[in-house]
């Protein structure tokens, strides 16, 4: 799992933080997590910079 890798944590425990996140913030998928964490200021955007 990539995140387990680059936070240099078992998966096992990465899956246990995902669920978590999953319950505090009523998701029902990754995706709506990666939004949340957009909206919050936690990520960027990513996209290409031409």
């Amino acid at each position: 799992m990539e995140i387990a890798a680059r936070l240099h944590i078992s998966a096992a425990t990465a899956k246990l933080h995902v669920a978590r996140l999953f319950t505090k913030l009523d998701a029902r998928a990754r995706v709506h997590l990666v939004i949340a964490a957009y909206e919050a200021g936690l990520v960027g955007g990513g996209g290409p910079t031409a």
